[in-house]
């Protein structure tokens, strides 16, 4: 693990053609920067374009990292518009809580403790300490009015940013993808988890965690189990129903599974035991605000049960752009549509 963060810190970051993989089309510029969030998380952040256009600020997924986003940071379109930024939330990727996350100052940075990711019981606590990690980005980075736009539990973490706010917040549109308003136990009317991840999910997250609560009887995690369940898991996201479209390729699956490895299980599962539910709040917004937050989801998601989600969203008033065949990953697997998207709803 350390190799990796090591060379995602020092190789990928450093040089452009590391970062941006075989494509070899790397932005002019990209910086890596670390902030610090409210609760004393070192972050990282990387981003490239003019300090004065207005900022995108992406922020990823479960286990994922800000390499998640390279072809938007590819995109001479984007760049030409906006400064892209991208966050390593905690515990993921070149962040604090990272397995092998090292500073900057070439300082070792330790784990983070369960409490950092989820305070049982208080979904308020748990949720400002996400907000953290966003507020960290845009006044470290000194944003102006940026659109934050999030993936999956990142856009959760978004929800979290707004309802610890009351609304946007220092934002001025929010976009929120493949995600859902609310996670809560089985049994739950329409935000339980059988009610929002695919079938497939379960089987392949809970052997990563650091007790496989499934198994009977529960068993804890091992090396081999935590592989071959984000295996899985990557596989499910990077998988959508377009016709012709090749499936992800092992070595995309790879470079996916090494960021995927450096959130530690027992983070995993901090995160993965929380309940969510953010549509009460989302419903209070004033129409103003919630015109202000867009919703993109994959018609053939193989993480989330899109047609369910998207329903939520309706109930809370936002718009809905359901886009048929497309897959959990679309941004990655398929980036000119996921701009095309994208831009109708910051331009359009």
């Amino acid at each position: 693990m350390e190799f990796w963060s090591n060379r995602l810190r020092h190789g990928m970051v450093a040089s452009p053609a590391g970062l941006w993989g075989a494509q070899g089309r790397a932005p002019a510029k990209v910086s890596c920067q670390e902030v610090k969030t409210a609760d004393g998380v070192t972050l990282s952040v990387i981003d490239t374009g003019e300090r004065h256009k207005p900022a995108l600020v992406f922020v990823h997924g479960l286990s994922q990292s800000a390499l998640c986003w390279r072809m938007q940071f590819l995109s001479a379109s984007l760049r030409s518009r906006y400064r892209l930024v991208a966050i390593d939330l905690r515990g993921h990727g070149r962040s604090q809580g990272a397995f092998g996350a090292v500073a900057q100052d070439g300082r070792v940075l330790p784990l983070l403790h369960e409490d950092y990711y989820c305070a049982p019981g208080d979904r308020a606590g748990t949720s400002r300490r996400w907000a953290y990690d966003i507020e960290a980005a845009i006044s470290g980075l000194d944003l102006h009015l940026p659109v934050l736009v999030g993936w999956s539990y990142g856009a959760v973490v978004l929800c979290d940013y707004m309802s610890t706010h009351g609304g946007l917040g220092a934002a001025s549109r929010v976009v929120l993808i493949n995600t859902t308003p609310g996670l809560m136990p089985p049994g739950t009317p329409d935000v339980g988890g059988e009610h929002v991840f695919q079938p497939a999910v379960p089987p392949a997250v809970f052997p990563t965690l650091e007790m496989n609560l499934i198994a009977e009887p529960p068993v804890p995690s091992t090396a081999a189990s935590v592989i071959e369940g984000l295996t899985a898991f990557v596989d499910l996201a990077l998988s959508d129903a377009v016709s012709g479209r090749p499936a992800a390729t092992r070595d995309e699956i790879i470079a996916a599974l090494t960021y995927n490895l450096q959130l530690p299980p027992a983070a995993r599962q901090a995160i993965v035991s929380r309940e969510i539910d953010h549509r009460a709040f989302l419903a209070s917004l004033p129409d103003a605000d919630r015109k202000k937050i867009g919703v993109l989801c994959g018609g053939a998601d193989a993480v989330m049960q899109s047609a369910n989600t998207a329903v939520q969203f309706q109930r809370c008033g936002l718009g809905v752009d359901l886009i048929a065949d497309e897959g959990h990953s679309f941004f990655a697997r398929n980036p000119a549509l996921f701009e095309e998207r994208l831009l109708h709803l910051l331009e359009g």
